[in-house]
């Protein structure tokens, strides 16, 4: 059974006004598929093998119900280990702000947790573009796309 999500697409608080268009400038179409940047970005590869180790990984797939508690402290180790070291502070990305907030973090975690089949209502921000679309999820694979060097 599906379950549905609701969200806007505007990383970064910032909303891109051809959100819902293809690559060539024209409106998505019905059928069309969208790749979207998850809430509070804030997954590492070194991130993961600590949720692998820590039971949030499971069959490939992120766990539907996490311990908030426990991914708050994954969270913090992981955050000083980047830290550790100058060659891994390129992967901080968010932590801080998902650490520092259960609501970004819940987005965050619901975002990574999706699998196929599952629903998504995507709209813009209010008063900037007055747009959403329903999209099915097909695919979770999550790419890192790293941004200025980082």
């Amino acid at each position: 059974m599906p379950r549905y999500y609701g969200m806007h697409d505007a990383p970064g608080g910032r909303q891109k006004h051809d959100s819902f268009q293809r690559i060539d400038g024209t409106p998505l179409q019905p059928g069309d598929e969208k790749k979207f940047n998850i809430p509070w970005g804030f997954l590492n590869p070194y991130l993961e093998a600590m949720m692998l180790k820590e039971g949030f990984i499971t069959d490939g797939e992120y766990t539907q119900t996490p311990d908030y508690k426990k991914l708050d402290e994954i969270l913090k180790r992981n955050i000083r280990y980047l830290k550790s070291n100058p060659m891994l502070e390129r992967w901080l990305n968010n932590e801080e702000h998902v650490v520092n907030s259960r609501n970004k973090l819940n987005q965050a975690y619901k975002a990574i947790s999706m699998k196929a089949g599952d629903i998504v209502y995507v709209r813009g921000k209010k008063g900037i573009l007055s747009e959403g679309w329903l999209f099915e999820v097909i695919d979770m694979n999550i790419e890192y796309i790293l941004k200025n060097n980082k």
